[in-house]
């Protein structure tokens, strides 16, 4: 019996060693040119109703600049790769999606940015389905990123863009129409790709990643609007302001490698420069225009430089990602708790895949309804609403079924909620209905961040971002985007019953809640105090269909239970052996169950859904 128990103990041991290295999660690596490009193709594969994949030279016909190594170790053409994530299902029923641009790298050697735009597109998609607030994301959003622009700059190591077999070498950094000569601009094929995504979406968020120093940047950042380091302050300096900071707070200390982002306008916490992309995106289209005649690849048509008003109003932020430009690859982190702020396995990418993550939540206001309890004639609900930094006014409405007038509570206010870092401040309010039939029933938001619209800089705020949440005449269209200002949120709608509380069926085709005045309340109330908290009160009945609560609940690991498997006595070493053999590989099992999902397992889809026509596909030229 002592070989018998030394082979279990043994077994035993190899399992918590293998326990321990698999719940330290994945270590990220730097990935070549090759091993991004397959990253990329797989993702498209695997997830063809949520992602689009193109490079820059199919779709809008721009040259290549050197030569990449493939996975076979030929040399090909360097290609600039372009995914596009979002519902694909219904993207062109809803063109109004607010849009966000992440771009990996300009400079060649400053390589942080593009492993995070390489994970933070595995995080979204093998995590559709599973996680509530991703899904939302992908659902109501469009985020394009462009991992490489400098292609060749990234396979060579090298700051600018190679041309003529390295005969010269262009920053593409200095190389957009802003603050630059016509001549200046528009040389390298990375500004151009970049441009052609400006011509054929309405951006409302640009993260830019780069390397050297640690620091979050926003605009101005030009030699025109910067004097010595000292720069006046944008339209838009409130919202920057703030949505800075929530992604410095939320991005934390990359595991102690470096300290939180410094934060504040380009000129002064980096420098000032001409032709530098964030101030162009932010304003190239109603601040500083000038049409580019640049001499290289052939020429650019100067029309891909005549802005139309709308194209350029985004806020534009600079990452430097740290002191290093290429830390140590452990200093990456792991894919343990990428989205827990000073998480395990924090680093470098988890911190800036946690800031990508503020920033998409920001892009526009949401409501989401929480819990909805029915007890005798009284409706009591709990929402909050996300997206936000300040909430001046939220109310639940209610509407019987065929009738035509809808009731209202009482106003509440307090904060926006930000529910990737469990920020969340809660709304609760009650309204008194009938004992018998059903009701629909939604939550609203009025006038979500109207502070961020007062003049706080040189002049009104000009960006989509802004304006998009404060100016109902906001509006700007093309054939793929289109922007529509609002001042009114609202979540989705729910039919229920008011004898069972259950909900419903999910048709709620038959109500148009603009068309039906309203019987009680006032819309113009002041808000109360005593109804806006934190959290939700113990036993409340969640009515909520999935995809429509506060919060991702994951499902309970069953391998905390404490009745584990029966020990049985083997007559033999081979029986004892088998058996632990047996119990490794359920260990193992439940380890890798629960580890973050990748790309590599737990799809959601399985690659044989049916893409788009081709005439649906998502990068398309500027009318």
């Amino acid at each position: 019996m002592g070989t018998v128990w030394k082979a279990t103990v043994l077994c035993l041991w190899l399992a918590c060693v293998l326990s321990k290295s698999s719940a330290e999660g994945r270590g990220y690596k730097y990935l070549a040119y090759h091993e991004i490009q397959e990253s990329l193709q797989k993702a498209a594969k695997l997830y063809p109703r949520l992602a689009k994949l193109e490079s820059a030279q199919e779709v809008f016909d721009l040259p290549s600049v050197g030569n990449c190594t493939n996975d076979q170790g030929l040399q090909e053409d360097c290609r600039i790769w372009i995914l596009e994530i979002t519902n694909w299902d219904t993207r062109f029923e809803d063109r109004g999606r607010p849009h966000m641009l992440v771009s990996g790298e300009v400079h060649g050697d400053e390589v942080v940015g593009p492993q995070v735009a390489v994970e933070f597109i595995n995080l979204l998609l093998s995590n559709y389905g599973k996680d509530e607030k991703i899904t939302r994301l992908i659902d109501t959003r469009v985020i394009t990123i462009v991992p490489t622009a400098n292609a060749y700059g990234y396979e060579t190591q090298t700051r600018g863009e190679l041309h003529s077999d390295r005969a010269e070498v262009l920053d593409p950094n200095r190389d957009f129409a802003f603050d630059q000569d016509p001549d200046m601009c528009m040389r390298t094929v990375a500004g151009r790709t970049i441009n052609e995504l400006f011509l054929t979406h309405f951006y409302r968020i640009l993260i830019t990643f780069h390397g050297g120093t640690n620091v979050i940047g926003y605009e101005w950042g030009d030699t025109a609007h910067c004097r010595s380091r000292v720069c006046t302050k944008a339209p838009d300096n409130l919202a920057m302001v703030k949505l800075s900071n929530r992604m410095r707070e939320y991005a934390g200390k990359a595991g102690g490698y470096e300290s939180e982002y410094k934060v504040g306008d380009m000129g002064s916490t980096v420098y000032p420069v001409r032709g530098g992309m964030e101030d162009w995106g932010y304003g190239a289209s109603w601040n500083d225009r000038i049409k580019c005649n640049p001499r290289t690849l052939g020429g650019y048509d100067q029309e891909r430089t005549d802005y139309r008003d709308g194209s350029h109003r985004c806020l534009s932020f600079l990452v430097e990602t740290g002191r290093e430009k290429r830390p140590d690859e452990q200093k990456l982190g792991t894919d343990e708790e990428p989205l827990v702020t000073g998480g395990k396995g924090d680093g470098h990418v988890p911190r800036n895949l946690r800031l990508l993550m503020a920033a998409a939540d920001a892009l526009e206001p949401y409501v989401a309804l929480k819990n909805v309890t029915v007890d005798a004639n009284n409706l009591s609900c709990t929402w909050y609403v996300g997206g936000a930094f300040v909430v001046p006014k939220t109310r639940i409405e209610v509407a019987y079924p065929g009738e035509m007038y809808r009731l209202t509570s009482h106003m509440a206010a307090g904060n926006g909620s930000f529910p990737f870092a469990g920020k969340m401040s809660m709304f609760s309010k009650s309204i008194k209905v009938r004992t018998r039939g059903s009701v629909y029933l939604r939550a609203v938001t009025f006038d979500t961040d109207s502070d961020l619209a007062r003049n706080m800089g040189s002049g009104e705020p000009q960006s989509h971002f802004v304006q998009s949440r404060s100016d109902p005449d906001w509006f700007y269209e093309t054939n793929f985007s289109r922007v529509q200002g609002s001042t009114v949120f609202q979540s989705k709608t729910l039919h229920v019953s008011l004898e069972t509380g259950e909900k419903l069926d999910d048709d709620v085709t038959g109500i148009d809640w603009d068309k039906l005045p309203i019987e009680d309340g006032d819309s113009l109330d002041e808000p109360e105090d005593d109804d806006h908290h934190d959290g939700l009160e113990d036993g409340d009945k969640n009515l909520l269909p999935e995809g429509d609560e506060g919060e991702h609940k994951p499902d309970q690991d069953d391998s905390s239970s404490d009745n584990g498997p029966s020990w049985i006595r083997y007559a033999a070493v081979a029986g004892a052996s088998a058996g632990a053999l047996l119990l490794l590989g359920i260990v193992v099992q439940v380890v890798r169950s629960r580890r973050y999902s990748s790309l590599q397992d737990n799809e959601y889809y399985d690659g044989d859904s049916e893409d788009l026509e081709d005439d649906e596909m998502p990068l398309q030229r500027y009318p």
